[in-house]
């Protein structure tokens, strides 16, 4: 499985997505408890990355999580592909369950990361989620299989946007992009770790250790969150306070989970009337008629895809992301259906190759960050580039071994060096994005920005493997792969060559404001 698949079924950014950049201070906690949420907010100036206890609490839980991850992502496959030998359809509604439930809620949950306070967010989407996994091994029939997934899907929705917003709140802008490389470097080593661990522990105990490994990580991983603070950092204060004081539903915090005073309220700007509004709903909501609950997820999407519109690098990279994702998730999960086609093949060689795919973007991922890139568009160009070359590549290596009787050990090697090169390109492609998204973002519109381009990147794979599961059973695995190749071959090249048109020159401080605007080149 390539790299999309850490980013968008299981890591809380996004996977990521595309959502997990963080960066730290020296003088974050030194003082009083590491719990502040009862002491005012700590103050934190910039400073080196590493000296911040809120930072490394937060990236030590989101390590042990996606390593858990990882450890029963292969173990559905293993399941699903392996075990009850899964049609592509069979394969395709599995990650659907998984992915669905963030398309239909993004937006909303991205509104609740703005509104709620993001810690407690994370903490109970974790403790749901423990539960969840943990009763896999417990279920009696195969379709209950299926609910679950759906379950945690729902509570993963939840979990992404809380956990981008809380990446805002405690991490300086001027360290985001090297924050969003060792983030993602630590999303790679676990996918390295995690598949090779997962792979011995299915043949040491089975399928199902997998699945409560990765329910104690989610416990792990609260407990660490304790001590990501309940506040925001002092430095993000003086921005959200004129925007609380001018919106008319700002309340203090009454205990109930809410959002503290301290933090920002979603902006309830409306769109000019000079600008397009998509049909949403909106001017039906705003009759009187409308669930109250509905408008403000309406409000809060139109108010995330006004501001992504006015910010052309957050769009065109937006877009790229989406239309590679659609490409990519035609096959992607149907790894186990090509690994199936070489005769003798077992489990062992996919965990390997989602392995060294992880291996790969680590590679990728600590080159951005010693790499001073100017050019995210340029660097997603290159990434997908290079996925098309890999996946074209491994599937006519694929049939080779088919058609001859097994993979020898000349293309084994060449197995190996596609994965990571895949893996690099994926690396390429999403973490620059990842940085410039948070760095152009004010933190009072982070949820609902993210949650807008959640909402667009899982409508990809949702979309993708629901069409790939068809497109498979129509013309094979092997020249699906081929076709995803080519489509995103060809994205990577009008990237490359289109970027200047699809950066502009429009730029945005979010230390200053919510509003983009156009600097000469």
């Amino acid at each position: 499985m390539s790299d999309e698949a850490g980013y968008t079924e299981c890591n809380g950014g996004v996977n990521a997505s595309p959502t997990d950049g963080v960066k730290g201070s020296p003088t974050d906690g030194a003082k009083g408890s590491l719990i502040d949420g009862v002491k005012g907010s700590p103050t934190i100036q910039p400073g080196r990355l590493l000296s911040n206890r809120r930072y490394l609490f937060l990236m030590s839980a989101q390590a042990i999580s996606n390593l858990g991850d990882w450890l029963y992502i292969l173990a559905l496959f293993v399941i699903v592909g392996f075990k009850w030998h899964g049609s592509p359809i069979v394969i395709s509604v599995m990650m659907l369950c998984l992915t669905a439930p963030m398309v239909v809620l993004g937006t909303f949950t991205g509104m609740l990361a703005d509104k709620w306070n993001r810690t407690t967010i994370m903490m109970v989407s974790n403790i749901v989620m423990a539960i969840l996994v943990g009763v896999i091994p417990l279920l009696p029939q195969k379709w209950m299989l299926f609910v679950i997934l759906i379950l945690v899907g729902i509570f993963q929705s939840l979990f992404s946007p809380a956990e981008s917003g809380k990446v805002k709140e405690i991490v300086p802008d001027e360290h985001m992009q090297q924050a969003t490389s060792i983030n993602q470097s630590i999303v790679q080593l676990t996918k390295i770790i995690g598949p090779g661990a997962s792979g011995f522990l299915v043949a040491a105990f089975g399928s199902m250790s997998a699945f409560w490994l990765d329910s104690i990580s989610f416990v792990l991983s609260t407990v660490l969150l304790i001590f990501t603070g309940f506040r925001a950092a002092a430095f993000r204060l003086p921005e959200a306070e004129p925007d609380r004081a001018s919106d008319p539903e700002a309340t203090p915090s009454t205990g109930t989970g809410t959002t503290p005073a301290t933090e920002p309220v979603p902006s309830t700007e409306t769109t000019p009337s000079t600008e397009p509004v998509p049909s949403t709903g909106v001017a039906a909501a705003s009759t009187g008629t409308a669930d109250p609950v509905k408008e403000k997820g309406r409000r809060g999407f139109m108010e995330g895809i006004d501001y992504i519109r006015k910010v052309r690098v957050l769009w065109a990279g937006t877009l790229i992301l989406t239309l590679t994702l659609l490409f990519v998730q035609l096959t992607d999960a149907q790894i186990v259906t090509l690994i199936r086609t070489i005769p003798n093949a077992s489990s062992s060689l996919m965990g390997m190759i989602m392995g060294l795919s992880g291996a790969g973007g680590l590679i990728a991922a600590l080159l951005v960050g010693v790499i001073k890139w100017k050019s995210s568009i340029r660097l997603m160009g290159l990434g997908c580039i290079a996925m098309g070359i890999g996946f074209t590549a491994t599937a006519l290596v694929v049939q080779h071994g088919g058609m001859t009787g097994g993979i020898t050990l000349l293309w084994m090697t060449v197995i190996v060096v596609l994965s990571i090169f895949i893996g690099m390109g994926a690396g390429f492609t999403f973490i620059p994005f990842s940085a410039d998204a948070q760095k152009n973002t004010p933190v009072h519109l982070t949820g609902r920005v993210f949650g807008v381009i959640g909402s667009f990147t899982t409508g990809a794979s949702l979309l993708g493997p629901a069409l790939g599961g068809l497109v498979v059973t129509l013309i094979g695995v092997i020249n699906a792969y081929m076709a995803t190749g080519v489509l995103v071959l060809i994205m990577g090249i009008a990237t490359y060559f289109g970027r200047r048109w699809l950066e502009g020159a429009q730029l945005v401080d979010p230390a200053t404001s919510s509003e983009p605007h156009v600097l000469a080149k």
